[in-house]
């Protein structure tokens, strides 16, 4: 392959991530927006969020202290620079997102349950896609490593953590409602 057309496949597959990105955005500001009332979350929501964003801020900044740490004088062996900080990143907004999710805090209280589910399942399958296509154009590992075409792959995945919890997290309470209900 020509190292031309190994930059235009490489372009194409950024611009395609940032066109899933943008669309993310897209719909979860009309997802909020359209149902938009003056109490969208209570005090314990906002609280509980606060927290989680503690934690996600604690994590990244633990995180990127280890990574300069372990890899200040050469890059690591496993992953380019650039894809170990969005794996940084990565982690950080999944532990705010499944304290949120398991504390209650994700949603707002009007908001339906199959609007989170669309949500993560639509950005999972965009970012699949997208890390699919970067395998098959060959940005996914580059040098043995881990490139930064992973990064689609990585946020994939965590979307899917995010779903699985939400899942478990809605068992949990209709198993606890039942028992309820029994008793």
């Amino acid at each position: 392959m020509k190292q031309e057309d190994w930059k235009m496949k490489e372009n194409v597959a950024y611009l395609l991530g940032i066109v899933a990105g943008v669309a993310a955005v897209g719909i979860i500001c009309w997802v909020k927006k359209r149902g938009r009332r003056e109490t969208d979350y209570d005090e314990r929501q906002y609280q509980t969020r606060d927290r989680a964003c503690r934690y996600g801020f604690l994590t990244l900044l633990f995180y990127e202290l280890l990574y300069g740490a372990l890899y200040s004088k050469e890059a690591p062996s496993w992953c380019d620079y650039t894809m170990g900080n969005y794996l940084g990143i990565a982690l950080a907004l999944l532990v705010f997102g499944v304290y949120c999710i398991w504390n209650d805090a994700y949603m707002n209280l009007n908001q339906k349950p199959w609007s989170v589910h669309l949500l993560f399942g639509v950005l999972a399958l965009c970012n699949f896609g997208i890390a699919e296509n970067n395998q098959r154009i060959g940005v996914l590992f580059a040098d043995g490593k881990l490139g930064f075409g992973a990064v689609n792959l990585v946020f994939a995945v965590m979307f899917v953590v995010f779903e699985i919890v939400f899942l478990i997290k809605r068992s949990r309470e209709k198993r606890d409602l039942s028992e309820e209900k029994a008793e």
